[in-house]
């Protein structure tokens, strides 16, 4: 009948036809389910430094393995503001990050400071390395799960992740640009370019200690740099930079542990806690209240 009147067959219900429609949803959702891919360059760029920096930290390629971590501390700073600007953050950026963090500026450091002096302290080394690790993967799923609260002043709880690697991976470059410094004030024997004082040790568990802390770390989120700023500002950032150019493994260090040391005194001396005002990631700034909840992608240094 369909034949003799020119109507075609009905198949809307025939297993070929729903075969199709079901591909055609499968594939609208995998659409859907994209990514953006730019901010995801830089946060795997951030991973892959990461990564080097174990791989070069078995291989006691110490010096190697300290800068692929300032390497990742870079393009974790910077993913979260290009998917700011390019108006493409997302959850899967968000998650993306917490995971390269934990790499970057969990494992990272733990396996460059184990290879350097931790392996010389037998279990007590290796349990310090993995206390450090599971403090990092605590406060970065601490983060995701939304743990904190955001209340009106910016401030991180606990040293950020980016900042404890930093801690951790900064006497690593100053020992290998200065080691007649090392061997002078702690009086250390250098084998293979491994080291051995128990400050270390000390240093592993509090800076994994410090990521879970309520320690109030100042973010300064709250500085507008489109305001004019006193004149004196600009001398003091030429010097800066070029003190930096000059002695860039001494700035760093100094840079790294005067940052902490200021936070945790201004801590202990006031002996006040702000409200719990910011969320725990190191590696991912804290939004402030009058912005977006696109925040959240940030780090920077930390990762972040």
């Amino acid at each position: 009948m369909a034949e003799a009147t020119g109507q075609a067959p009905a198949t809307g219900g025939g297993p070929l036809q729903a075969l199709r429609r079901r591909r055609q949803r499968i594939s609208s959702a995998a659409r859907q389910r994209g990514i953006y891919v730019v901010p995801a360059i830089f946060t795997t760029t951030a991973m892959f430094a990461g990564f080097y920096s174990i791989m070069t930290s078995m291989d006691l390629r110490f010096r190697e393995a300290a800068w692929a971590i300032v390497i990742a501390g870079i393009f974790d700073m910077l993913d979260g503001r290009v998917a700011r600007m390019t108006k493409t953050t997302s959850a899967f950026g968000m998650n993306l990050d917490s995971l390269a963090d934990l790499i970057s500026f969990g494992i990272a450091p733990a396996m460059l400071v184990y290879h350097w002096v931790l392996r010389s302290y037998g279990q007590w080394g290796w349990v310090a390395a993995f206390v450090y690790v599971a403090c990092a993967a605590i406060r970065l799923a601490r983060f995701n799960v939304g743990a904190e609260e955001k209340t009106e002043a910016v401030y991180f709880l606990g040293t950020p992740s980016p900042a404890a690697a930093g801690l951790m991976m900064t006497p690593v470059l100053l020992h290998t640009k200065y080691p007649e410094f090392f061997e002078s004030l702690f009086g250390i024997i250098s084998i293979e370019g491994t080291i051995r004082h128990p400050f270390f040790l000390g240093l592993t568990f509090f800076c994994g200690f410090m990521m879970v802390s309520e320690v109030p770390f100042r973010t300064f989120k709250d500085i507008n740099l489109k305001d004019k700023k006193p004149f004196i500002v600009l001398p003091v950032f030429i010097v800066l930079l070029a003190a930096i150019f000059l002695y860039t493994e001494l700035m760093l260090f100094s840079m790294m542990y005067f940052y902490a040391g200021v936070q945790l005194f201004m801590w202990l001396v006031s002996g006040v806690r702000p409200r719990r005002e910011a969320l725990p990631e190191g590696a991912d700034a804290v939004p402030d209240p009058e912005t977006d909840d696109d925040e959240d992608e940030d780090e920077a240094g930390n990762g972040k």
